[in-house]
C-alpha cells in the first residue's frame, strides 16, 4: 500500500491540507473588514510626514500652540466681484452659525450641540475692507483694496475697482478639523450650501486652502485604488491566462495575489488597533492609510504573483519529471529555499525604507515588508492547497523532457550570450557606467499640489485662483520681542542701558519694513501682518506731531489686540519665571503652481528679513556704547561710515536710528550716514565736526581698518546671534519650510536605504551561496536596473519625488527575486556535473519563462497605475514597468554572461541542501508504485532507471547486482545508440569544444582561466542534441559512473 503524501496525511483526523486550509480560511476571513477600516482611515497631511524632533516640526507645532492652525477653507466664484457681494454676504451669514452636523459630530466624536458650529470665523473681502476704512487705521477705499490685494482681492480686470474678484475665508473649527474625514465632510458640506442653496453652479464655484489640499489628495488616492487597482487585477488576470492557458492555475495565481494585497492593507487597520489598545496612543502613528500608502497594496500583489507563477512552474517540473502524485509537496521542497531567500531579500529591502524620517516613506517599508513575508506564507499554503486539491490538467513540454522548453528564436539567443558572454559582460557594464555618470545629477521635488494631476478639479481651481485673485500657499514669519525691548510711550527707551525697549509704534514700524522686504521677492503676492490692519505712516518732519501720531497709534494697536489676534499675540508662557515675548506675524502667499524651488526661496527670505532683525540688534550694542558715557540714542550724535555700495542691513540700520531719535523729540541729536571718502572731503573743510561726534561707527571690518589707519577711532559692529531671550528673533515656519525640509530628507532616505538593502541582501546573498565573492557578483545584475534607471533620471533632469522613491526599494527586491532562481538552477547544473555554459543553458530552460511571465504580468499590471491622477502612484506606475524591464534585461542578459564567464566560478555547486533535496525528489516513497493520478500526462515511456532508496529505518541488505546487471545492458544498448547519433554530427577534432566536468572526472575542478562555454571553441557532440535527450544523456554518465563494476 503506497504511503500516503504529506497533504493527505490525518495526523488530526482531517488531511493536513483541509487543516491548512482552514486555518487560512479563517485568517482570511477578517482581511475584508481590515481592508475596508484601512481605507476609511485614509489621512494625508504635509505637516505630520517630519519627526517632532526636527526643528521645522518643532518650530510648525510651535507657532500652531500660539496662533491656531492654518485650516481655513477659501471659496468663490465666477461673478463673485466687490460690485455684486450679495450672495457672498448671505454665505458668509450662513457658515458662521452653520451647527455641526450628525456625520461630523460622529467623526468628532461629540454630540451634536446648537452651540458646537462648524467654523470658529468666517471673513470676506468687503468686510476686511470695512475694517481698514473705519477706526483704528481709517484708510482710504483705494488704499485698503491696495493692502488687501493679492490675497482677499483680486486685480483690477476693468476700469473701476468693482471688477475685483474677492472671496469668502471660513476656518475649520477644532471640530471640523479633527480628522481628514471630518475635514471632508465640511468641505463638501459648504460645496453643498453654495452649489444647492446658494444655487451656483459647481463650474463656476471655486475652493482652495491647506484642508481641501488634504481632502483632495485622500480623494485621488482612494480614486486610485478603487478604479485602478481592479483594472490592474483584470490586466493581470488577462495575462495570467495568456501564460497558462488554463482558467484553473489562472485563477488559482490571481487568487492568491488578491488575497495577499487585501491582506497587506488589512495589516494596517489592525496595528493601528494595537498601537491605541496595546502602547496606549490616543491615535494611531503607522497604523493609518495615506496616499502614498495606498501604492503598497499593488507591491504585494506583484511579487506574490511572481512568487505563484515560480511555484507553479516548479509544480509543473515536478509533475513532468516524477508524475502527479507528491507533485505538490517536492514542488514547495524545491521553492522553498530560493522563494523564502527571495521573499526575504525582498523584505529586507523594503524594510530599508523604515530607516527614512518621512513618515509615509516609513509606513510603506514597514508594512511592504511585513506583507511580502505575509505573502510567503500564504504562498507556500494556500496555493499548494488549491494545487493538491484542484489539479489542474499539464501539458507535456514541447521537447518531450522535463522543464520548461525555450522558443527556437530564445534558444538562440541564449546561445549567443553563452558563446560572446565577455561581449555581452562588457556591454552591459558600459551601460551602467554611462547611465551611473547621471546618478549625482539626481535632485528630488516635493510640492503638495503637484502631487495631483494637472487636470484635476483642485489643479484647476488654483490656476483659476491664482490668476483672479492672489497666491495661496502660506509662508509664514514670526518676529519675537522680549520684554526688554517694549516700553511704555512715556518710559524711556534705554534705561538698562542695554538695549533699547520700543513702543508698540515703533515695534508696528518693524513689521512693516519686515513685511516690505518679505513683499519684495517674486514669488510673494501678498504679506498680511498687523501692519495691514494699521493707520498709514505719518508724512511729517515736526518732532511734536510724530510723538503724537505714535502715542495715538501705540494706543489703538494695544486697544485693538483683540480684533488684530490672528496677527499679533503674547506668546504663551513656557515658564512662570520668563516674562512672554510678544508675537509680530507676518503671513506671506507665495504660488503653489510655479516651479519655485522652495530651498532658494526660503534662503532668500532669511536674507531679505535678516537685514531688518541684525540693525535692531546692532542699535541694542549702541545702547551698551553710549550707556558707557552716560549719552542716551535718542539725543545722541552719531556718524556712521558706510561703503560706496552699502548693503540692507546699512539702509535698515540708518532708518531705525533716524527713528530712534525723532521719537524723543530732541533737536540735538544727528545720524551723519558718510563713506570714507566723503568724510575725508567733510573734514578738509570743517576739522572739528569729527570731535562734535559722540560714536564713530561702521557694519564693515575693512572700513573700521582703515579708519583706525588714519588714526580715527571707528568701532566695529556686529550683529550678536545665540541669544534668543533678550534680543529679538525671526521664526521662519509653515507648509513651505517643512516640505523643503522634506524635500533634503527624500535623497538622503534614498541613498540611506539603499546602502543599508544593498548591504543587507549581499550578506544573505553571501551566506546563501557560501561565497563572498558569489554574493557581491550577484548584485552586480539587480543593481544594473537601479543604475540604469536612475542613471537615466538624472541625464534627464526628472526629479526624484516620493512615487519615485519608493520604487527603488521594489525594484532591487523584484531583481533579486529572479536572481535568486536562476542562480539556485545554475548551482544544481553544477552539481550535477555540468560546466557553467551547460549549467546556464540549463537554468535558461529552467525559469526563464517564468522570470518572463511574471515581468510581463507584474509590468503591465502595474503599468495601469501610469494613469493614475495621483502623480506619486502615476510615476510609481510607468516607472515600476521600466525598472521591472530592466531587471528582467539584467537577470537574462547580464547574469548568465558572468555565470558563463570566469565570474561564474565564484558560484559554488550546490551544496548538501540541494543534494538532499535532489535524493527526496529522486526517491520520494510515494512515488515508488509509480502510479499516477487519471490526470497524470502520458508520455512515452523511457528505459527503468534504478533508483537509490534512503529508507526511513534501518535498510535490509540486498544484493542488487543481479537486477543492475540487466538495466545495465539495456541501459548501455540506449547508449550506444546516443554515441552512434554523435558520430554523425560529431565536427572535425580541431572543432571540439570544452569538455564537461563530468567527462573530466569526478576529481577535476574546472579552472577560472579555462573557457566554460563555446566562446573560444565550438561546442561539443552533446550540444546539438534536444534538451531531452541531453538531459537524459547526462543521466546516463552520471548511472554509469555512480554504478559499481565488477
Amino acid at each position: 500500500m503506497d504511503r500516503p503524501t504529506f497533504l493527505d496525511r490525518s495526523p488530526l483526523g482531517i488531511p493536513n491540507y483541509l487543516a491548512i486550509a482552514l486555518v487560512v480560511a479563517l485568517m482570511v476571513a477578517i482581511v475584508p473588514r481590515g481592508a475596508r477600516k484601512a481605507l476609511e482611515s485614509n489621512t494625508n497631511n504635509v505637516e505630520d510626514w517630519l519627526p517632532a524632533s526636527y526643528t521645522e516640526s518643532t518650530e510648525l507645532n510651535w507657532f500652531r500652540d500660539q496662533f491656531g492652525t492654518e485650516a481655513f477653507v477659501l471659496v468663490t466664484w465666477d461673478g463673485c466681484t466687490l460690485s455684486d457681494t450679495t450672495q457672498l454676504e448671505a454665505l458668509a451669514s450662513r457658515l458662521r452659525t452653520e451647527p455641526l452636523t450628525p456625520e461630523l459630530a460622529e467623526l468628532a466624536h461629540v454630540a451634536p450641540h446648537p452651540d458646537r458650529h462648524m467654523f470658529t470665523r468666517v471673513t470676506t473681502g468687503p468686510e476686511l475692507i470695512d475694517q481698514l476704512t473705519t477706526a483704528p487705521a481709517k484708510l482710504e477705499r483705494s488704499v485698503a483694496i491696495a493692502r488687501l490685494e493679492g490675497a482677499m482681492i483680486g486685480p483690477a480686470t476693468g476700469e473701476d475697482d468693482g471688477s475685483r474678484t474677492t472671496c469668502l475665508m471660513a476656518y475649520l473649527s477644532p471640530y471640523s478639523r479633527a480628522s481628514n474625514p471630518a475635514m471632508r465632510k465640511a468641505i463638501e458640506h459648504v460645496v453643498g450650501i453654495v452649489t444647492n442653496d446658494m444655487k451656483i453652479e459647481h463650474e463656476r464655484l471655486h475652493i482652495g486652502g491647506p484642508p481641501v489640499d488634504n481632502v483632495a489628495i485622500d480623494v485621488e488616492g482612494e480614486r486610485t485604488l478603487k478604479t485602478l487597482a481592479g483594472l490592474s487585477g483584470l490586466v493581470g488576470l488577462v495575462l495570467a491566462y495568456l501564460c497558462f492557458r488554463n482558467l484553473r492555475l489562472t485563477g488559482m495565481v490571481l487568487f492568491v495575489a488578491i488575497v495577499s494585497a487585501g491582506a497587506s492593507l488589512a495589516m494596517v487597520y489592525y496595528y493601528g488597533a494595537v498601537e491605541v489598545l496595546g502602547f496606549g496612543a490616543d491615535t494611531p502613528r503607522l497604523g493609518k492609510i495615506d496616499a502614498i500608502l495606498m501604492s503598497m497594496p499593488a507591491v504585494v500583489y506583484v511579487l506574490a504573483l511572481s512568487g505563484a507563477i515560480h511555484l507553479v512552474n516548479y509544480y509543473r517540473d515536478a509533475v513532468h519529471e516524477h508524475g502527479r502524485r507528491g507533485a505538490v509537496e517536492r514542488a514547495v521542497r524545491m521553492a522553498l529555499m530560493p522563494c523564502g531567500v527571495a521573499a526575504i531579500t525582498t523584505a529586507i529591502g523594503l524594510a530599508s525604507l523604515a530607516s527614512s524620517d518621512i513618515l509615509p516613506i516609513e509606513k510603506f517599508g514597514v508594512f511592504s515588508a511585513i506583507g511580502v513575508m505575509v505573502t510567503l506564507g500564504i504562498l507556500l499554503s494556500m496555493l499548494p492547497v488549491a494545487l493538491h486539491r484542484f489539479a489542474p490538467p499539464i501539458e507535456s513540454p514541447k521537447n518531450g523532457g522535463g522543464g520548461t522548453s525555450l522558443p527556437t528564436w530564445a534558444r538562440a539567443c541564449t546561445s549567443f550570450i553563452g558563446r560572446h558572454y565577455a561581449l555581452v559582460t562588457s556591454a552591459c557594464v558600459l551601460l551602467m557606467v554611462g547611465f551611473a555618470i547621471g546618478l549625482p545629477r539626481i535632485e528630488s521635488s516635493v510640492k503638495l499640489i503637484k502631487l495631483l494631476d494637472p487636470q484635476c478639479d483642485l489643479v484647476q481651481d488654483y490656476t483659476w485662483l491664482e490668476h483672479h485673485l492672489g497666491n495661496l500657499v502660506p509662508m509664514e514669519v514670526v518676529v519675537s520681542v522680549p520684554q526688554t525691548q517694549r516700553r511704555g510711550v512715556n518710559d524711556l527707551p534705554d534705561v538698562d542701558g542695554q538695549h533699547y525697549a520700543m513702543t508698540t509704534f515703533e515695534r508696528l514700524s518693524m513689521a512693516r519694513r519686515v513685511s516690505h522686504q518679505i513683499e519684495q521677492l517674486s514669488p510673494v503676492s501678498r504679506v498680511l501682518s498687523a501692519a495691514t490692519f494699521s493707520p498709514e505712516p505719518l508724512q511729517s518732519n515736526s518732532p511734536s506731531n510724530r510723538q503724537t501720531y505714535a502715542y495715538i497709534v501705540s494706543q489703538a494697536i494695544d486697544d485693538s489686540r483683540e480684533e488684530l489676534g490672528e496677527f499679533l499675540r503674547w506668546e504663551k508662557a513656557t515658564s512662570l519665571e520668563a516674562p512672554p515675548h510678544e508675537l509680530w506675524r507676518m503671513s506671506a502667499r507665495i504660488a503653489a503652481l510655479d516651479d519655485i524651488d522652495y530651498g532658494e526661496f526660503v534662503a532668500e527670505l532669511r536674507e531679505a528679513v535678516q537685514p531688518v532683525i541684525d540693525a535692531y540688534q546692532v542699535r541694542n550694542q549702541l545702547v551698551e556704547i553710549l550707556s558707557a558715557q552716560q549719552i542716551h540714542v535718542g539725543t545722541s550724535r552719531l556718524c556712521m561710515v558706510i561703503p560706496e555700495e552699502y548693503s540692507t542691513t546699512d539702509a535698515m540700520l540708518a532708518d531705525v536710528l533716524q527713528e530712534s531719535m525723532a521719537m524723543t523729540g530732541s533737536r540735538q541729536a544727528r545720524l551723519w550716514v558718510t563713506t570714507p571718502e566723503r568724510m575725508a572731503e567733510s573734514l578738509a573743510k570743517t576739522p572739528d565736526r569729527l570731535a562734535s561726534q559722540q560714536a564713530v561707527f561702521t557694519l564693515h571690518q575693512d572700513l573700521a581698518e582703515q579708519l583706525k589707519a588714519k588714526q580715527i577711532d571707528c568701532t566695529y559692529l556686529v550683529p550678536k546671534t545665540g541669544d534668543s531671550v533678550n534680543q529679538i528673533s525671526a521664526t521662519y515656519t509653515g507648509v513651505v519650510p517643512l516640505v523643503y525640509k522634506t524635500q533634503r530628507e527624500l535623497l538622503v532616505s534614498l541613498q540611506e536605504s539603499l546602502v543599508m538593502a544593498t548591504l543587507l541582501i549581499a550578506l544573505v546573498l553571501m551566506v546563501l551561496l557560501r561565497s563572498i565573492g558569489g554574493g557581491l557578483a550577484a548584485m552586480i545584475p539587480n543593481l544594473f536596473p537601479l543604475v540604469v534607471v536612475f542613471g537615466a533620471l538624472g541625464w534627464f533632469g526628472i526629479p526624484v519625488d516620493i512615487g519615485i522613491m519608493m520604487t527603488a526599494s521594489v525594484a532591487l527586491g523584484v531583481a533579486v527575486d529572479d536572481t535568486i532562481h536562476f542562480v539556485s538552477w545554475f548551482r544544481r547544473g553544477l552539481h550535477r556535473g555540468l560546466n557553467r555554459y551547460d549549467a546556464t543553458m540549463e537554468a535558461y530552460e529552467r525559469c526563464a519563462t517564468a522570470m518572463v511571465q511574471t515581468t510581463l504580468i507584474a509590468g503591465l499590471g502595474l503599468a495601469v497605475f501610469a494613469f493614475s491622477t495621483f502623480t506619486p502612484t502615476e510615476q510609481f506606475g510607468y516607472l515600476m514597468v521600466t525598472i521591472l524591464a530592466a531587471a528582467l534585461v539584467g537577470d537574462l542578459i547580464l547574469l548568465p554572461a558572468l555565470l558563463v564567464g570566469p565570474i561564474g566560478a565564484l558560484f559554488p555547486a550546490s551544496g548538501s541542501a540541494a543534494e538532499a533535496t535532489e535524493l527526496a525528489i529522486a526517491c520520494d516513497p510515494a512515488d515508488e508504485s509509480g502510479e499516477n493520478d487519471s490526470t497524470t500526462v502520458q508520455q512515452p515511456e523511457p528505459p527503468e532507471q534504478p533508483r537509490v532508496v534512503i529508507p526511513a529505518t534501518e535498510p535490509e541488505v540486498v544484493d542488487p547486482l543481479p537486477e543492475v546487471a540487466e538495466q545495465i545492458e539495456a541501459i548501455q544498448a540506449i547508449a550506444d545508440g546516443f554515441d552512434a547519433a554523435d558520430e554523425e554530427i560529431r565536427e572535425p577534432e580541431s572543432n571540439l569544444g570544452p569538455v564537461s566536468n563530468s567527462e573530466r572526472g569526478a576529481n577535476s575542478e574546472p579552472s577560472i582561466n579555462e573557457p566554460a562555454s563555446p566562446s573560444e571553441a565550438p561546442q561539443g557532440p552533446h550540444q546539438s542534441l534536444s534538451p531531452a535527450n541531453a538531459a537524459l544523456r547526462e543521466k546516463l554518465r552520471r548511472f554509469r559512473r555512480e554504478t559499481p563494476r565488477d
